[in-house]
């Protein structure tokens, strides 16, 4: 009812006739400027014989149009002036109107009024770009054919739309230019006429030219039949394309979106009243093919690389389309386009605008099924039509399966028609023979009865001459039916093998349709069309197989009477009585559904004569139906907010509860204090006399009196937390709160009794209104609604309710479940399950009622007081037929609703009963685990007292019994024992001046991971906390006193690319360089034999190590020919065997230095999506990885800045000789050692890897290398102009900065 109110209400859409586009292909092209949509467009236009639809051109040819038809008008009014005399003609002339034509140019001279034609039209075909750009937002209605004056086309209409934009400086509409080239998808159905221009030679080859052209103008060419459209570069917004499918297909998401918010949520529509929003949608388009282009260098080259032949206007291409070199002086006479968007600035403002939109646009196709074909626009162009010429050409061949699946659709139906007629022939010739055998059974009684009156009476014989004459007579007659009969047989044979050969011919047909819908699966519009066909070609296949099967009936039973007429035939004599035995009557499918709608006919035309209902009435009831809902909803939301607070309050309550015994229980008390006075006592007494026997039975017997006294502290604790427990225990906290959520359900009862109570009256008002009876409601029809807070009982339900009622009803186990914990709640629904039944008995008719029992037994009134019956009796049985539907739907939700209330509210009142029982328990455990302790400790505490007074020594160590535990504090010694000497700790020595020592660094480190784990920090930031470090200690005493300006000016040396930002690892890396001289010592032969080495060391081989593993390798500088000042002799002394008690240990700086590189580069010290973090993520123990190379990488850094580089391209390449050779990915990789993802957002990562690649290209075909797989080497990077961009951007990272020498230098 809800459902069929908001229909009624909404308004109704004015059905828009939509243009019709029915062609074979229906095709779009878009693509990045310079991607090659145009050519490709033109290719496939000229090769499927499309139209080719281009928004400039559009436009401009709708100006042209514009201009004609004012001109037009411009020459109807001037002959209007001419035919008045002279003076009229003067005023005219200066009239307005003239006025304002002169004005608009539009009475000109021939030169002026071409030039004219021509800016307007380039200013349209411009306007037309921007405004195609420009992508304004739809307008809610869409409509492609407004009103347009008497003589004015729908083109010049558009272009006067178009030339009144141009003249306020404003870009065409969404709207115009939509309509516009709908307009032009209509006049798709031929090919645009070939243009006549006169080629631009003179001579004898110009004349016979013009020539030509002028008999091609006497002699109009007829435009050739297309195959439907292609669209260039439109739509190019999501704007666009809604409403050109808005307009075509009707398509509004919005509107439908405003559908389902406006659903009912109390009474929701079925589903298949409302839109299914996530359904694949239908465009009016078959294919739009999306042409990438991602590399905006390709579409630089490709536009700035046009050049124009001013003869033949032919337009090449020096790379892509070269001119050809056979033609003399073609190249000579080559231009570059004199074109305004040809400027670098403004492709690069046309990739730009085109890349806001590409993203949106891709979204909003991708919804559409099989309609977006994307395509990379960076292949070859031939590769790129080829692929555009398949999809088109399977699109054109789904099309085609389609309409042949739709002609074998028709003749399975002209199949189903013939076996259908085949059949009523068949069913006729049966009739035929069963009527010839009637026939022949009374010729064969007749001749019977003829014999008998032929009797002579006084012989009883019959007269020989009349008998045989007779006899002769019969035989015919008998004789010819037996004919007829046979015949009709025959004739039912034929027609059941006719019906049977139909029958096979459709599903011929059907067979044929199903491999058709096969065939078009690649266009969803003809995979539909092809659908519906091979379904109704299935339909018409079942029709006629049904129609077969009758035919056979037919046929059987013509049989079976030509087999009973053969037999009356031989028969002697025959029985008044005898009856043929013919073949039942076949079951009509039709009569039997109409036998079957027979009962329901006069109901159903009740139904179908109710009167639409009234808009104010409809309105009203959805109203009010919006008032039933919000305050259901709002009712019902706030008695489970207030059901979830209770619940909320409960467990709070219970577990303040916990906590707070807890503490009680954790009390302190006299025991420690009890404990430190007996210890005092027990050290006082004079070590002389404790190996005495009298003096340790004296202490023994202290002992138990201190166990005593202690057992008697914790009797007391228990007893304390046994009461506080049973106060606990006695209070109403759980029967308040119980009754607390027993009024929070039967609010919710009565939130589902009103919306009952409204729901049943607002049906009956629905009902009255849609059949047009408007009544006062009745007063046995009010439903009373019972306060179900107060379980108050109405009197029309008691006897139902009341137990001892001989009438009371059979309510669910759950409601006697409930009744011991809420008895009110539980009557209330006892009294909602009784309304229920109640009202669903007074709707149903076949119920008797007393009270319309007794009103009936009343004598009708006669006479003056007679009263014709207000409502029809058929009327009134369809009211009370769909009341009754309406009212057992929400009498039955009710019921449903009170035993879900019913089962809900037994298991919420067993939750607080529950939490208050394990509470208890709880409570209960910890006071009999915590007396256990207690006594435990006592017990402890007593052993170790009675073991020192057998002994016979003090208590040597503090003794503390906290509760449960007894603490022999050994920090505080009666006789304190000698102290040992604290072990010598290696020292590192303080580096020269200016150097950071290992562990400054390690400090420094911790600060910087803490601040920017993923390595880049603003200048600003960085600054501010390297003075700092200098301040606290964390850098050199000899970088005190270092301005912010001058450590400013010291970390823009490793900003090269002006981003604002430095790799504070970098820093970091260069200040351990400074201070361990030895890394920069290694050469490309090291590091390449270092990165094999610690390749050998990991031992998944995924280029990551763990701790262990980091620690088990060894790196260069850690080895003893690296470190300065060490000898031959300095080795043989380090293997020689000496005493370790006599070494002082001394400080590795080394291997500090390599914990120092593990805390910078490990998983944990970097972000959640670096490559090493990622793959600790990925580990069963999740244990933190360390990649290796990236630590080598950013220690390749050398004063040479040549020698570094080969140092990283040698640790790469894993190659020792100075000219190893790295790919573009390696270079990559040395530019962004522990990944580029980090630096995106701040720009520091200036060069992408296709850049890179680019670079490697053109140093590949500098030195005459493969281009297809380039590689490069450190001087080639270095010293070839092509790599100047790799030089300036990414790799100033491997030369080494002197930074504390950078500080002194302001």
């Amino acid at each position: 009812a809800v459902a069929d109110l908001v229909g009624q209400v909404r308004d109704e859409v004015e059905a828009v006739e939509r243009p019709s586009i029915n062609y074979a292909l229906r095709l779009a092209v878009l693509g990045a400027p310079f991607s090659g949509k145009t050519t490709t467009a033109q290719e496939l236009a000229r090769e499927f014989k499309l139209r080719l639809l281009e928004p400039e051109a559009l436009a401009a040819e709708a100006l042209e149009a514009a201009a004609e038809y004012k001109a037009t008008v411009a020459a109807a009014a001037a002959a209007a002036a001419a035919a008045q005399p002279g003076p009229a003609l003067e005023s005219v002339a200066e009239g307005p109107e003239m006025a304002e034509v002169a004005e608009e140019g539009e009475v000109v001279e021939a030169g002026e009024g071409a030039e004219a034609e021509a800016t307007s039209t380039a200013e349209g075909a411009e306007a037309a770009q921007g405004g195609v750009e420009g992508g304004e937002a739809a307008p809610a209605v869409a409509s492609h054919a407004e009103a347009v004056p008497e003589g004015q086309s729908r083109k010049a209409a558009l272009g006067l739309q178009i030339q009144e934009s141009l003249t306020n400086g404003e870009d065409i509409s969404d709207q115009v230019m939509v309509n516009l080239v709908i307009l032009a998808m209509e006049e798709a159905g031929t090919l645009a006429p070939p243009k006549t221009e006169e080629p631009p030679h003179a001579g004898e080859a110009g004349s016979v030219a013009r020539s030509v052209t002028s008999m091609t103008a006497t002699h109009p060419v007829e435009p050739e039949p297309s195959q439907g459209f292609i669209l260039d570069g439109f739509p190019r917004s999501v704007a666009q394309a809604q409403l050109m499918e808005s307009i075509l297909t009707g398509l509004d998401l919005a509107e439908e979106q405003s559908r389902v918010d406006a659903a009912s949520r109390l009474a929701p529509p079925p589903a298949e009243a409302l839109p299914d929003l996530s359904r694949p949608l239908r465009s009016a388009l078959d294919a739009v093919i999306a042409l990438d282009l991602s590399d905006e260098t390709i579409a630089l080259k490709r536009a700035l690389g046009r050049r124009l032949d001013p003869e033949t206007a032919r337009v090449y291409h020096l790379e892509f389309d070269p001119p050809p070199a056979d033609e003399p002086g073609l190249v000579a006479r080559l231009k570059e386009l004199e074109d305004p968007a040809n400027d670098a600035v403004q492709i690069q403002r046309r990739l730009t605008g085109y890349g806001s939109q590409a993203a949106a646009l891709e979204s909003w196709l991708k919804r559409f099924d099989q309609v977006h074909r994307p395509l990379d626009g960076e292949k070859p162009l031939a590769d790129v039509l080829a692929t555009a010429s398949e999809c088109a050409s399977c699109i054109l061949g789904a099309a085609n399966a389609a309409g042949e699946s739709r002609s074998h659709a028709e003749a399975a139906a002209k199949g189903q028609r013939s076996a259908e007629g085949a059949q009523e022939f068949a069913e006729l010739a049966r009739g035929y023979a069963e009527s010839a055998a009637r026939e022949l059974l009374a010729a064969k009684r007749a001749e019977l009865a003829a014999q008998a009156l032929l009797l002579d009476p006084k012989t009883k014989n019959p007269d020989p001459a009349a008998t045989e004459v007779l006899k002769a007579q019969a035989a015919a007659k008998c004789t010819e039916q037996l004919k007829a009969c046979k015949q009709a047989a025959a004739d039912a044979a034929n027609y059941a093998e006719r019906a049977a050969f139909y029958t096979e011919q459709a599903n011929e047909a059907l067979q044929r349709a199903l491999q058709c819908l096969a065939e078009a699966e690649t266009s969803l519009a003809a995979q539909k069309d092809a659908r519906s066909a091979a379904a109704d070609a299935a339909a018409a296949h079942k029709a006629a197989a049904a129609a077969t099967a009758r035919s056979v009936v037919a046929r059987e039973a013509a049989d079976v009477a030509v087999v009973q007429a053969e037999k009356v035939l031989e028969a002697e004599a025959v029985s008044p009585e005898e009856v043929l035995e013919l073949a039942p009557p076949a079951p009509d499918p039709a009569s039997e559904a109409a036998a079957a709608a027979a009962a329901e006919a006069a109901v159903d035309a009740a139904i179908a004569k109710a009167v639409p209902m009234p808009k104010p009435i409809s309105t009203s009831l959805l109203k009010e139906w919006r008032i039933i809902e919000a305050a259901y909803m709002e009712g019902l939301g706030m008695e489970l907010s207030a059901l979830s607070e209770e619940r909320d309050v409960t467990y709070s309550h219970f577990e303040g509860m916990r906590v707070a015994f807890k503490s009680l229980l954790a009390r302190p008390d006299e025991s420690p204090a009890i404990v430190t006075q007996f210890q005092r006592d027990f050290n006082g007494v004079e070590d002389d006399t404790r190996q005495m026997a009298e003096t340790k039975g004296e202490l023994l017997l202290r002992a138990e009196e201190l166990r005593e006294q202690l057992w008697e502290v914790c009797d007391k604790k228990l007893e304390v937390a046994e009461a506080e427990r049973k106060r606990l225990n006695s209070d109403t906290y759980v029967a308040d709160h119980t009754a607390l959520v027993v009024h929070c359900f039967s609010g919710l009862l009565q939130v589902e009794l009103d919306r009952f109570a409204s729901s049943i009256n607002l049906s009956r008002s629905y009902v009255q209104a849609k059949y047009g009876i408007l009544s006062e409601p009745k007063p046995e029809d009010e439903i009373i609604v019972p306060n179900a807070l107060t379980g108050e009982v109405p009197a029309d339900v008691k006897d139902k309710v009341e137990e001892k009622s001989k009438t009371v009803m059979q309510f669910p186990p759950q409601f006697a479940a409930l009744q011991p914990k809420a008895p009110a709640l539980t009557t209330s629904l006892k009294v909602a399950v009784a309304i229920a039944a109640n009202v669903k008995a007074r709707l149903d008719p076949s119920v008797e009622d007393p009270k319309a029992k007794k009103a009936a037994a009343k004598p009708p009134a006669k006479g003056k007081d007679a009263v014709e019956p207000a409502v029809p009796p058929v009327i009134e049985e369809a009211m009370a037929k769909e009341l009754l539907e309406l009212g057992a739907r929400e009498a039955d939700i009710l019921e449903q609703r009170a035993l879900l209330l019913a089962e809900r509210a037994a298991a919420a009142i067993q939750e607080v009963a529950s939490t208050a029982e394990r509470t208890d328990v709880q409570i209960g455990l910890w006071i009999k685990s915590r007396f256990e302790l207690e006594c435990s400790a006592v017990a402890a505490l007593d052993g170790i007292v009675k073991e020192a007074a057998f002994a016979g020594r003090p208590l040597a160590h503090d003794i503390l019994l906290q509760n449960s535990q007894v603490i022999v504090d050994q920090t505080t010694m009666h006789v304190p024992a000698p102290a040992e000497l604290p072990p010598t700790q290696a020292r590192e020595t303080t580096p020269p001046a200016g150097l950071a020592s290992i562990s400054q660094l390690a400090r420094l480190v911790q600060r910087l991971v803490a601040v920017a784990p993923q390595g880049y920090i603003k200048l600003a930031e960085a600054s501010e906390l390297l003075c700092k470090a200098t301040a606290d200690g964390s850098l050199p005493e000899s970088w005190a006193g270092t301005t912010n300006v001058a450590m400013l000016s010291m970390l823009r040396l490793y900003d090269s690319i002006l981003s604002g930002y430095i790799d504070w690892r970098e820093v970091v890396c260069n200040l351990l360089a400074a201070s361990v001289p030895e890394v920069m010592q290694a050469d490309c032969c090291v590091m390449a034999q270092q990165a094999g080495i610690l390749a050998a060391v990991d031992a998944d081989g995924d280029g990551f190590l763990s701790l262990e593993e980091w620690d088990k390798a060894e790196l260069w500088f850690q080895l003893k020919q690296f470190q300065p000042g060490v000898s031959d002799a300095d080795l043989e002394v380090e293997f020689a065997e000496v005493d370790p008690e006599a070494i002082k240990p001394k400080y590795d700086r080394t291997s500090a230095m390599k914990k120092v590189l593990w805390m910078m580069f490990n998983s944990g010290a970097l972000p959640e999506d670096s490559p090493s973090a990622i793959v600790a993520k990925a580990l069963p123990d999740k244990s933190p990885r360390l990649d290796y190379r990236a630590v080598l990488l950013y220690l390749s850094a050398d004063r040479d800045f040549c020698r570094a580089v080969q140092k990283a391209c040698s640790l790469l390449a894993v190659s020792p000789s100075l000219q190893a050779r790295v790919s573009p990915e390696q270079v990559f990789r040395m530019a962004h050692p522990l990944g580029s993802q980090g630096g995106v957002s701040i720009n520091r990562t200036p060069l992408d890897l296709e850049t890179v690649t680019s670079v490697s290209k053109a140093i590949a075909a500098t030195r005459g290398g493969d281009a297809k797989a380039p590689t490069m080497c450190a001087e080639e990077m270095l010293y070839y102009s092509a790599g100047a961009p790799l030089v300036k951007s990414i790799l100033p990272l491997y030369h080494w900065k002197d930074g504390f020498a950078a500080t002194r230098l302001l």
